[in-house]
C-alpha cells in the first residue's frame, strides 16, 4: 500500500502529492468555507496553496500548470495549516489528532505509515508490526548458534548446523560416543573401539 493513496485524493503524473483529503478534518466547517479551501483540480484541501491571477483559483501548488502564473497564498496556507485533522492514517488504526500543519511531522513517527523491513527481506508492514517483524519473524534477522556462539542470519542457519564444527554428533555405529563435530574425525581415526571389537 502506498502512503500517498492515504494522504490525499490524487497522486499527480510527476509524482507529487495532491491536496489532502477532507475527510480527515475533525473540526466543522460550513460547505462555504471548505469549498475555498479545496483545490480546483485535485478536489482535495489545498497542500501549500497558490492563486492563480489568471483563473482566480486556488489550487495546490503541485497541481498548478507548469505555464500559469501562481503566487503562494500565505493567508489560506495558514488557516489550512490550523485546521484541526486527524491522521490521514486514521483508517488504518493512528488516532493522532493535531493541525493540519503537522501532519507531515506526525507521519515521520506515525506507527501506521508502512515502511519496508530494513533487514532486506523485502516485506512492508505498518511501523509498529515492522518492529516486531524484525526482532522476532524476519528470515535476515541475526540469531546466535547454540553450539559456536556465532551469529547467522534465520535464512542461513539451516546450511550452518550441517556445517558446524561445534555441534555435538552421536556415533551411531556402536559406541553411541557424543562429541562435537570437529572432534569426531579424530575420535573414529584415533580412539573408537568399535571397530577392534568386531
Amino acid at each position: 500500500p502506498e502512503i500517498g493513496k492515504s494522504l490525499c485524493r490524487v497522486r499527480r503524473q510527476n509524482g507529487n502529492l495532491g491536496g489532502y483529503r477532507t475527510d480527515i478534518l475533525v473540526e466543522n466547517i460550513s460547505k462555504t468555507e471548505m469549498a475555498a479551501l479545496v483545490c480546483k483540480r485535485c478536489q482535495g484541501i489545498l497542500r501549500k496553496a497558490c492563486f492563480s491571477a489568471t483563473s482566480g483559483e486556488h489550487f495546490c501548488k503541485c497541481c498548478k500548470n507548469l505555464l500559469e502564473q501562481a503566487q503562494p497564498n500565505g493567508q489560506v496556507r495558514k488557516i489550512i495549516h490550523s485546521l484541526k485533522s486527524s491522521c490521514p492514517l486514521y483508517d488504518r488504526g493512528c488516532e493522532g489528532i493535531g493541525k493540519l500543519g503537522k501532519c507531515a511531522k506526525h507521519l515521520n513517527i506515525c506507527e501506521y505509515v508502512y515502511e519496508q523491513c530494513e533487514l532486506g527481506c523485502e516485506i512492508v508492514l505498518p511501523r509498529h508490526e515492522l518492529k516486531i517483524h524484525m526482532r522476532e519473524h524476519c528470515v535476515k534477522r541475526e540469531i546466535t548458534c547454540e553450539y559456536c556462539d556465532q551469529y547467522f542470519k534465520v535464512c542461513d542457519m539451516g546450511y550452518h548446523m550441517t556445517q558446524c564444527d561445534k555441534i555435538p554428533l552421536t556415533r551411531e555405529l556402536g559406541c553411541d560416543t557424543v562429541m562435537c563435530r570437529e572432534n569426531m574425525a579424530q575420535h573414529l581415526e584415533n580412539s573408537c573401539r568399535v571397530e577392534e571389537g568386531m
